[in-house]
């Protein structure tokens, strides 16, 4: 016996509306990497995607809500929260899910996908933020920051909220990011060096090595503050 009658058609509704919400998706990250949310018209992202204009309202309730779907997606597919918490493992040495962290986001930003939209968003987002940051920032910034404080808090044998932890956490972040963000300028003011995807390594356990030594100082000058 075949299936209930109208059960095939739904299945093809339900896959033609995930199609065309991935379309969406797509067609508005290229266009939001490109040009920023502000630039950026409705009719023209769904003309790429070749769909309805009401497909947005439809599929995101807005406009705005489309851009903090394309901004959480983008951020999932740089740091996968899954893919990082596997490579941290609370059981294992501070220092080496430090260098999880560090292999995961390198490897991502120095990796060919790189130059794809989900990255260009992300960054144009961070260099001039729009109201949607606070979205992004709660549901994928936080929860990964969390892990990395939490392996720097137990690498300076300090509570992840301490004030030395945060700052230390903020340093790491900024060095991956700068490299990243001045990467081209970097190449013409340091050309002897190798900014290509395969210096991820050496690139790695220089930001690794450089932090382990500065989150040791900083820990024994908070107890030395007795803070």
């Amino acid at each position: 016996m075949g299936p209930p009658e109208g059960e095939p058609r739904r299945h093809g509704e339900a896959a033609s509306r995930g199609d065309t919400k991935a379309r969406l998706l797509e067609s508005a990250g290229r266009i939001y990497a490109a040009k920023g949310f502000q630039r950026a018209t409705g009719k023209e992202i769904c003309q790429d995607a070749g769909v309805n204009l009401a497909a947005i309202n439809y599929h995101f309730g807005s406009r705005e809500g489309l851009y903090v779907a394309v901004l959480v997606e983008a951020h999932r597919r740089l740091m996968d929260r899954d893919t990082l918490a596997a490579s941290l493992a609370p059981d294992s040495p501070p220092c080496e899910r430090l260098a999880g962290f560090l292999d995961v986001l390198i490897r991502r930003l120095f990796s060919e996908s790189a130059e794809g939209w989900p990255v260009q968003v992300v960054v144009r987002e961070m260099s001039d933020p729009t109201p949607a940051l606070d979205a992004l920032v709660e549901k994928e910034i936080r929860p990964k920051s969390k892990i990395l404080r939490a392996a720097v808090g137990d690498l300076m044998n300090l509570p992840a909220d301490h004030e030395a932890v945060l700052r230390v956490t903020i340093s790491i972040i900024t060095q991956v990011i700068s490299l990243f963000q001045n990467r081209p300028a970097l190449t013409l003011i340091f050309p002897e060096l190798d900014w290509s995807g395969n210096s991820v390594e050496r690139v790695r356990d220089h930001i690794l090595t450089f932090s382990l030594a500065g989150a040791g100082a900083a820990a024994q000058r908070a107890k030395m503050d007795g803070t």
